[in-house]
């Protein structure tokens, strides 16, 4: 019989690394939906029976200091990007933002409450609270926790994405393990990830592009 954190670990490779790796492959929508519905409601479940966060932590802000840390991010990656497509390919700088404002406002507003939100309760709240016990070595922990970010983004093929990502569940990963807040690093994923949309990367990044 497997042991709890047994258990917890092939839970954890079968969730967030055979299926995101089994979801990159070519085979019917359909059935790839019906994988990532089932692969949800388990995750519901078994935070559920387990309690594994409260309502509260879902949209409590706990530690203020922090954005300091993460205002000097941004702020990095603003200067760094900025120059990146200016250097690189200066006829996306803004181009959403200044063609298609609607278009640009509704998809930054649908990929923070849509996408970036429930990434972070499954890959860092869900995650945090379930598999934490898996190993008494923090490190280790937090780059089991980064490593499979990049994976959840598979299915886009696109290298640059998972350099991207991995970039992201670096300094995510980090950001929850220092606030222990879900909205301190859903506010942080969604600014940086609506920033890389707005400066011109958008399409790099495989975020929906408007005709123009």
């Amino acid at each position: 019989m497997l042991t709890n954190n047994t258990y917890k670990l092939v839970e954890l490779l079968l969730l967030f690394v055979a299926i995101p790796i089994i979801l990159a492959f070519p085979f019917y929508l359909l059935v790839k939906v019906l994988i990532v519905l089932l692969a949800i409601i388990y995750c519901l479940w078994i935070a559920k029976k387990f309690y594994l966060f409260t309502k509260k932590e879902l949209y409590k802000i706990n530690h203020h200091q922090y954005w300091k840390m993460i205002g000097l991010y941004f702020l990095l990656i603003t200067i760094s990007t900025s120059i990146f497509v200016w250097k690189t390919m200066p006829e996306n700088l803004f181009i959403v933002l200044k063609k298609a404002p609607l278009f640009w406002l509704g998809l930054i507003l649908f990929y923070s409450i849509f996408s970036v939100y429930p990434q972070e309760i499954l890959y860092r709240l869900f995650f945090f609270k379930r598999y934490q016990s898996i190993t008494s070595n923090t490190t280790l922990f937090i780059i089991m926790n980064i490593l499979v970010f990049p994976l959840a983004h598979l299915f886009f093929h696109n290298w640059f994405v998972l350099f991207i990502t991995l970039i992201g569940g670096i300094l995510f990963s980090i950001s929850f393990y220092k606030s222990k807040s879900l909205m301190v690093t859903f506010i942080e994923h969604a600014l940086y990830g609506s920033w890389l949309f707005t400066i011109g990367m958008g399409e790099m990044l495989g975020f929906p592009m408007p005709s123009f």
